[in-house]
């Protein structure tokens, strides 16, 4: 049978695991959890993650992480308000992350952060219905504060960056998405996707394709590919709507390498979604014991990340079988 199966079991949060995201170039997981920490999980022996570090210095639940593909180094999104950024440094004849700068301004708390591939930028995502965009010193004076992104209505739940363009993504309790493009040195809302009937709690972009993945607590997934207009600035246009999962969407990512949409439920699921004339469930992942809040997906291998509720963050790897048909 092909499709991907349960590898498995990252333990050890004290707490629900609410936000996974994997380096694209070292493979490394990081999760983070209510129980104020983040974890940073390496590739051993026979493929088998283990704990590499636990990360701690925030005073309230870890909801979100990031990694920079330029540098490697992390950022973590917490509920005290802040982000931090955790560099990789030698230090005792010890090579390990180390708290480099905490990102604070927010008046509520952090959702969601993202790291920019192009320029390495951090945006940090808030209840207070702003976003940060937060770009990096000169002479390594660490980040600073570029300018603040206002129009969302209610408070900001997820973030993303496109990995072609630069644009930013955010979504929001507000029910909808905006995206915000470059204007000379400054970012201007481009452009509003609506049609979700609850709060976008998340949202996604294939780095090779630029398609928009926004994800509801109205149970559906929106899929958004860029069009070109003639004689006019191109524009994000609806062309799926993925419904399948009962309860609330919490996580959306994208594989690179297939294009696949991987999705994350209240419903205790993960889901993968493949295309073929449209976009179709191609796998429901169960396993985890309550709400599956976040996926991610490892560039390097395909292997798919899911965390949950159930204090856990599960690995699925892909059947031999699918391997093969994918090579093909």
């Amino acid at each position: 049978m092909a499709g991907y199966k349960q590898a498995q079991i990252l333990s050890g949060h004290a707490d629900w695991v609410y936000a996974v995201a994997v380096c694209a170039a070292t493979g490394r997981v990081i999760t983070g959890a209510y129980d104020n920490t983040a974890r940073v999980w390496k590739r051993g022996e026979e493929g088998k993650y283990v704990l590499e570090q636990e990360l701690e210095g925030h005073h309230n639940a870890v909801v979100a992480v990031a990694v920079c593909c330029q540098t490697g180094s992390i950022v973590t999104g917490s509920w005290d308000r802040t982000a931090g950024v955790w560099a990789r440094v030698a230090r005792k004849e010890e090579e390990a992350y180390h708290l480099q700068q905490t990102l604070d301004g927010h008046s509520g708390s952090v959702t969601a952060v993202a790291v920019c591939p192009l320029s390495g930028s951090v945006i940090t995502s808030s209840y207070d219905k702003t976003s940060r965009v937060w770009t990096r010193g000169t002479e390594g004076g660490g980040y600073v504060l570029a300018q603040v992104l206002e129009g969302h209505v209610k408070g900001v739940a997820g973030v993303a960056v496109c990995a072609l363009t630069g644009n930013i993504i955010t979504s929001s309790w507000d029910k909808r998405a905006f995206v915000w493009e470059k204007a000379e040195e400054h970012f201007e809302v481009g452009q509003v996707l609506e049609g979700h009937s609850d709060c976008v709690k998340t949202v996604a972009v294939c780095p090779r394709t630029g398609r928009v993945v926004t994800g509801s607590l109205d149970t559906t997934v929106m899929v958004w590919d860029r069009v070109e207009r003639e004689g006019k600035e191109p524009i994000y246009a609806l062309i799926q709507v993925l419904k399948g999962h009962r309860k609330d969407v919490y996580g959306v990512a994208v594989c690179e390498k297939t294009g696949d949409i991987i999705t994350g439920s209240a419903d205790k699921t993960a889901a993968v979604w493949a295309k073929q004339e449209k976009i179709r469930p191609k796998q429901v992942m169960r396993g985890h014991d309550s709400c599956v809040t976040a996926v991610a997906v490892c560039q390097q291998t395909g292997a798919i990340i899911t965390a949950s509720e159930d204090k856990t963050a599960r690995v699925w790897v892909r059947r031999k079988g699918d391997e093969a048909q994918r090579s093909q």
